[in-house]
């Protein structure tokens, strides 16, 4: 047999052309809908297979022709196929030219525990063991972070009892608390104003600070900064980014041609009042691709492509 075919099959919208795509190198069409493969896509992959270089070496050959296995993307399988529902016989007359079928066993597993876990009512966000790349394409809600939002009375933003026990109700997931009123007061004011407004009601930051420092804690991300005549500017990156990544952001050149990252953190640049002064201070410094960014960095990217 010259060449092996494989179906991906599985139930609407579990990520089978994602998977496909990934395999084959192919860009089909990935919808999260059902029947969105209504036609088998086609991928052909080499077998990898080290022996085969050191043979063509051997022969004196560059003509190297490997073992291949098509894949084909099947339209989501439907209780009922046998009897017409779904793509019916049009889905069955496609898998049945294959020679084998890719079930993700793993995958599926991990599917069975995420059903019983939705099934009793436990959110998936609440189980940091299950795998979200394994699940990303399902598109759950309750994988999602989540950070609940109360939006309480004036009167109640001081009560820390009142938001002990709300917040006890939400738990482990964070919970902010707000006024929707003292927002709408804080709108156009100047941030003396705001600030003062806030003190009055117990309070350190308005609900929508609050908010977006918790989004960033409970996505792990992190801020850095560029500046320069042309811009100062502030990029979200993950936690944990190396400094490679962080330029990858900006422009994917600056990614693939890093040379280095020329970085002050931002106390010490406001300090020393100037990068020169900073320089001169011993403050900036260069580093290189196994660099963990920091959130107070501030950076010059060096590359070159």
């Amino acid at each position: 047999m010259s060449s092996i075919s494989c179906g991906i099959v599985g139930l609407p919208n579990v990520g089978k052309s994602t998977l496909f795509n990934a395999i084959t190198g192919n860009n089909i069409l990935a919808a999260n809908y059902p029947f969105a493969t209504i036609e088998p896509n086609t991928g052909i992959v080499p077998v990898p297979d080290d022996r085969l270089k050191k043979l063509a070496e051997m022969y004196n050959t560059a003509n190297i022709v490997p073992a291949s296995v098509t894949f084909l993307d099947i339209a989501g399988l439907v209780a009922g196929a046998s009897k017409g529902e779904g793509l019916g016989n049009q889905f069955l007359s496609h898998i049945r030219t294959v020679n084998a079928i890719a079930k993700l066993k793993p995958v599926l597993d991990i599917y069975n525990q995420v059903a019983e876990l939705l099934d009793r009512g436990d959110p998936v966000w609440n189980h940091p063991e299950i795998d979200r790349e394994l699940i990303k394409d399902l598109q759950l809600l309750t994988a999602k972070p989540i950070v609940y939002l109360f939006n309480l009375d004036e009167s109640d933003l001081a009560n820390s009892d009142k938001k002990s026990s709300l917040a006890n109700i939400v738990s482990p997931a964070q919970a902010i608390f707000v006024s929707a009123k003292l927002e709408s007061e804080l709108n156009g004011l100047e941030e003396y104003d705001a600030k003062e407004l806030l003190e009055s009601y117990g309070q350190n930051e308005s609900g929508l600070v609050q908010l977006i420092n918790s989004s960033y804690s409970i996505l792990g991300l992190q801020s850095f900064l560029t500046a320069g005549e042309p811009e100062v500017r502030a990029w979200t990156i993950p936690k944990e980014s190396t400094a490679p990544q962080a330029a990858g952001v900006i422009h994917k050149d600056f990614e693939r041609g890093f040379i280095a990252a020329e970085i002050v953190s931002y106390p010490d640049l406001i300090e020393a009042g100037s990068l020169s002064s900073a320089k001169a201070a011993g403050k900036v410094k260069t580093e290189g691709k196994t660099y963990i960014m920091q959130p107070d960095d501030v950076v010059l990217f060096k590359f070159n492509v």
